[in-house]
């Protein structure tokens, strides 16, 4: 939001609450990938932190990754952190060599084959909703792969299901069955640690000091134009003619 934002005053309640994710990649293990295969395009998955960001070359989301693949020329291209996209890139773009990193979501990395298929043995008519950070070997056996927002826009648009399952942090079955109460949402209830640090106590105790240095988020300048570039470089190539 800061990176977008500038100009903007922007608080974390908690800003200790990190992420497993973006937490297994620094700065200074892009530079070193940078270093060992020089040429070749660095690009960050959203999930990483400001100063990855600042030196990267793209920033992608789950929503435009495959769009942004196709676009981009290089036949080598770096992807970090997340290691399940990663190979789920590899697997839908075999004529481009993806140089992936080891990250991984304490969340996501739980869900096994077997119990994915457990469920679907118990619950034939509901629909399996994968999140891109789960292994992809177990893509086969869903409906769907993508992030938060393809996840929620396939309920939407599928009014003739009844049951969903939602291989994510549960989180998201809570926020659907708000939504849509008359459908059934089952998740494995995977919670994640971090987000989790986050609670309506600290928000309402960060929105008391608003001039509280603690919870405001702020970059150096250098981090700020670096990662703006990242993310103008990737908007500049999804919008060239295919």
């Amino acid at each position: 939001m800061k990176i977008a934002c500038p100009d903007k005053r922007v608080i974390c309640p908690e800003k200790s609450a990190g992420c497993s994710v973006a937490d297994s990649i620094t700065p200074e293990d892009v530079k070193k990938l940078k270093a060992q295969y020089p040429g070749v395009p660095t690009v960050a998955y959203v999930t990483t932190s400001a100063e990855v960001k600042a030196v990267s070359d793209y920033v992608v989301t789950s929503a435009n990754v495959r769009d942004f693949m196709r676009a981009l020329p290089d036949k080598q291209v770096i992807f970090y952190p997340d290691h399940s996209m990663s190979l789920s890139l590899a697997e839908d773009f075999p004529e481009k060599t993806i140089i992936g990193w080891e990250g991984t979501c304490v969340v996501h990395d739980n869900y096994t084959i077997d119990q994915v298929i457990d469920f679907r043995k118990k619950h034939p008519d509901a629909h399996v909703l994968f999140h891109s950070e789960v292994n992809p070997e177990l893509y086969v056996h869903g409906e769907l792969t993508g992030g938060t927002k393809a996840m929620m826009q396939y309920v939407a648009d599928n009014p003739e299901v009844n049951s969903f399952f939602m291989v994510t942090e549960c989180g998201l079955s809570d926020q659907l069955k708000t939504l849509y109460p008359d459908k059934e949402f089952i998740g494995t209830c995977s919670l994640c640690p971090f987000m989790k640090m986050i609670s309506l106590e600290n928000i309402l105790e960060s929105l008391r000091a608003p001039d509280s240095d603690s919870y405001e988020i702020n970059f150096p300048e250098t981090i700020l134009t670096g990662a703006n570039k990242a993310y103008r470089a990737t908007e500049a190539l999804l919008k060239e003619p295919s």
